[in-house]
This record gives structure tokens, C-alpha cells and sequence, in this order.
């Protein structure tokens, strides 16, 4: 009954509002994400709705309507208080009681409008300028596709390749056409090498990106169900991926052979890259630890120790790529070595930090099955007093969530950590029947909140435990 009053709060109208800008203003996305949601108050927790000009618009046409509908429906109820109108009380509970429903559906008609006549022109135009300036940029276009990836490739290239030459890449770490548009209008024509995440989301998209941006090298990452997207399974993620692939020669594109629903895709012509070893260069002597990976890198007589601040083995495959890569330009081997070395877990991404004697690892910006693979298998490997896992579940939009998290479950039991946090959500009853089917011994504790496990986790620490808090922490999930 709480959840379901929460639609009725002062703060409604920003949720709505908030949830149409975080996706986008994509019809499709906004709804899948309102009917899954239970409690509205668990919504703009952690960001806030951006005061654009759009925005604003919406959320004044929000608080207009539901308040003339509400003013309506009592109205009628007073127009049958007063004058025993025949069934105009029931008409007017009807308009009071659903306003909040009705809105944020009608809410879409000026965001399609706003879309048809303002937006969609616009972006054609950006687009269309981008064209022309990728075109004619000399520089190596690097477009990087996959489910799952991106963002820590483009952090690794971006260091290795800096350390040689002029290299320039979006901020974002996916990006859709017009912020590519954007990233085009902030080049300055000198750069040697340019960096481009591209956001797909259904298929056809990796050869409209690529249309636009005109890549003279590829990389797929890796592949899995895509957040939030559009494909209809796992191997439409990978198709469109690999289509890529049709646009450039074999030597120019390379593909993460670690992720295993990219390797039947991957041709004998293509170039891959994996935890083994990438572009004739070959791992060996690795070792993972808290302090992060480092392993040797070997190739004919020449041989290298490639350290990093990086948690987990699956940043190995990276890594070797981003080196080898980085040197078959060129560049000075000590440099780029030298540079990884520095690099540094981005934030609630396989970040650890010491509190009181136990080591917590953040990785709750995750969302994929492929981020739990990873993270329950360095949870595994590592050794600890006392493991905990905690999680609030995987926000992922597309796939099956209950297959998604009965196999996330049997991951977690896998590790055999000796305390499962779970969160009270639609998830943790998928996350027990996994950890059931994979037979856990150890202890479940279920938290009413995220913030509540946080506020209650030093409470319960002591030193030498180990906690990997992983999963989609994030607005979008309830």
C-alpha cells in the first residue's frame, strides 16, 4: 500500500519528468521502466532531474494536467454531493484516483510532438555536419561496439595511445549520434587517433554509427544482453556488433575472444584479443590480487611485466590489447607501459578501499551477467577471513530478469562467499532460487534498501572480511 501511494507524493510530476530525460525521451524505455516500477520514492535517489529547457516543459505540463484533472474529478463529486447527479460521483473518484496513471501517459504526446517538429530536424542536421568532419579528419578512427566493455577499453586506449600521440575521445562512454555530432564539433583537426564508444541499442545501429563516424579500425568488446536495448536476444547484440566488421579489412578489426558470446562470431581473418594474449604477443606469469593484475607479455625475444591498479583477471585481455595495440603504432613500448601502470579503477567499477581492517570492492555500477562472471570470480580467487556479497539485483532492461538472476545466483554460490546480502526487490527471489539450484551453504540476510545496507555494513564488518557490492544500484531499478 505504501508503493502504491507513492504515485500520489508532492515530488511525482520530477519523477516523471526525470525518467523521461534519463531515457532519452524514449517512449519504449520511459514505459518499460514506469510499469516495472513499484515504489516511485525509490526513483531519483541517487541523480536529479537536469532543469533543461525540455524538462521544465514537461514537468509544467505535468502539474497542469493532473491538477485540472484532479480539480475535475471533484467537481463531479461535489456536482453529486449537491445535486444527486446520477453516477457523477463515480465518474469523479474515477478521474481523482487515476490522475497520476493517465499523466504519465498523456505526458508522451508533447514529448512525440516535441520529438517530431523540434528534436528529430535537429539531430538530422548535427548528424549530417558530423559526417562531413569525420570525412575529413586524417586521423585513425577507432569505433568500439559490444554489450559490455566499452568504457574500460576506451580508458585503457586513451592512456597507452596518449602516451605517443595527440588522442581524442567523447566523454561519454557510449554515445548516441548526436553526442557523437558533438564530439565532432569539439575536434580540432590534429588529432592522430580518435576514440568513438558507439551507444547501440537495436539492430542496424552499428552500421548507422559507422556511416557517421566512418571507422578505420573496430573493436568489439564484448557481448551480452544489452541493457535497456532493443534486440531481441543475445545473438542480434552480436550480429549487429560484428556487422562492423563488413566495414573495414580484416587486419583493422580485433574482437574480445573472452567473451563467449562473441566466439562463434569471431572469422579465422579476424583479430582477437583475450586474457592468453593479443596481436602475436602472449601472457603468461599473471597474478591478481587486490592491489590489482600484472602479468608478462611476451613476443619472440622481446618480453615485458605490464602492472596495473586494475581488480580482477578479466582485465587482462584489456590490457595486453591496449599495449599491444598501442605499441604496433609505434609507440615507445617503456611509455606505454608506463602509463597503464598509472591507470586507476574508475569510480563503482572494481574499485576497492580499506575500511577498518576489511576491504570493500564497489562495483555497483554493474548491470550485466558479465560483470557478475568477473566479480564473483575474483571474489573467488582472493583470499579473505570473511567474504560477503551484496547486491540489489541487475537493472538490466532487456533479457529475461528471472533467468538473468537465477544465473546470477548460481555465479555468487559458486564463489562460495560466507554472507549473501540481497535487497527486497524483484530480484532476490530469482537470486535465492539460483543460489538454492547451486546448493549455498553459507548465510542469506535480506536488507529493506540499498542505503540500509550501506548505513548497517560497518556494523557488521570485521577485520580481514572481504565485501564485493555488485549489481545496478542505480535509479532505474527497482
Amino acid at each position: 500500500m505504501k508503493s502504491l501511494t507513492t504515485i500520489y507524493g508532492p515530488h511525482y510530476a520530477n519523477i516523471i519528468a526525470y525518467m523521461l530525460q534519463d531515457t532519452g525521451y524514449s517512449v519504449d524505455s520511459y514505459l518499460h521502466w514506469y510499469w516495472r516500477t513499484t515504489d516511485f520514492s525509490r526513483v531519483m535517489r541517487q541523480w536529479q532531474l537536469a532543469p533543461t529547457a525540455a524538462s521544465r516543459v514537461l514537468r509544467t505540463v505535468l502539474w497542469a494536467g493532473m491538477m485540472l484533472q484532479l480539480a475535475t474529478g471533484l467537481a463531479f463529486i461535489v456536482l453529486w454531493l449537491w445535486q444527486g447527479q446520477p453516477a457523477a460521483w463515480q465518474y469523479g473518484l474515477a478521474l481523482v484516483i487515476s490522475y497520476p496513471v493517465v499523466w504519465a501517459h498523456l505526458i508522451l504526446i508533447p514529448v512525440l510532438i516535441g520529438r517530431g517538429l523540434v528534436l528529430n530536424p535537429r539531430r538530422t542536421r548535427a548528424v549530417k555536419r558530423s559526417v562531413a568532419v569525420f570525412a575529413e579528419h586524417k586521423g585513425l578512427r577507432i569505433g568500439l561496439v559490444g554489450g559490455y566493455g566499452k568504457a574500460n577499453l576506451k580508458q585503457l586506449l586513451l592512456v597507452a595511445l596518449s602516451s605517443g600521440v595527440k588522442v581524442a575521445a567523447p566523454a561519454d562512454d557510449a554515445c548516441s549520434p548526436v553526442a557523437l555530432a558533438s564530439f565532432a564539433d569539439s575536434l580540432q583537426g590534429d588529432e592522430e587517433m580518435l576514440v568513438i564508444p558507439y551507444d547501440e541499442q537495436a539492430a542496424g545501429d552499428v552500421t548507422r554509427f559507422a556511416h557517421q563516424t566512418l571507422p578505420t579500425h573496430g573493436i568489439v568488446t564484448g557481448v551480452t544482453a544489452v541493457s535497456g536495448s532493443r534486440y531481441k536476444n543475445v545473438e542480434a547484440a552480436a550480429l549487429d556488433a560484428f556487422s562492423l566488421a563488413l566495414a573495414l579489412p580484416a587486419a583493422h578489426f580485433y574482437a574480445n575472444a573472452d567473451s563467449q558470446a562473441a566466439k562463434t562470431f569471431i572469422s579465422q581473418s579476424m583479430r582477437r584479443y583475450d586474457a592468453k594474449g593479443a596481436l602475436g604477443w602472449r601472457v603468461t606469469d599473471s597474478e591478481v590480487s587486490l592491489e590489482g593484475v600484472s602479468f608478462a607479455m611476451k613476443r619472440g625475444s622481446q618480453k615485458y611485466r605490464l602492472r596495473s591498479n586494475l581488480l580482477g583477471r578479466h582485465q587482462i585481455g584489456p590490457l595486453v590489447f591496449a599495449a599491444a595495440f598501442a605499441m604496433e603504432q609505434g609507440i615507445d613500448s617503456d611509455k606505454v607501459l608506463a602509463a597503464l601502470a598509472y591507470v586507476e579503477p574508475r569510480a563503482h567499477c572494481m574499485q576497492p578501499r580499506q575500511r577498518h581492517g576489511a576491504w570493500i570492492i564497489d562495483d555497483t555500477q554493474a548491470h550485466d551477467i558479465e560483470a557478475v562472471k568477473a566479480g564473483t570470480a575474483l571474489l573467488a580467487e582472493l583470499a579473505a577471513e570473511r567474504k560477503w556479497y551484496a547486491t540489489p539485483g541487475l537493472g538490466e532492461r532487456g533479457g529475461d530478469m528471472r533467468k538473468i538472476h537465477v544465473r546470477m545466483g548460481e555465479l555468487i554460490a559458486a564463489a562460495e562467499p560466507d554472507v549473501v546480502v540481497l535487497v527486497a526487490n524483484n530480484s532476490e527471489q530469482y537470486i535465492r532460487a539460483g543460489l538454492r539450484a547451486a546448493e549455498f551453504q553459507g548465510s542469506v540476510r535480506v536488507e529493506d534498501s540499498t542505503q540500509e545496507f550501506e548505513t548497517n555494513l560497518m556494523h557488521h564488518l570485521a577485520a580481514g572480511d572481504l565485501v564485493l557490492m555488485q549489481g545496478d544500484w542505480t535509479d532505474s531499478y527497482d
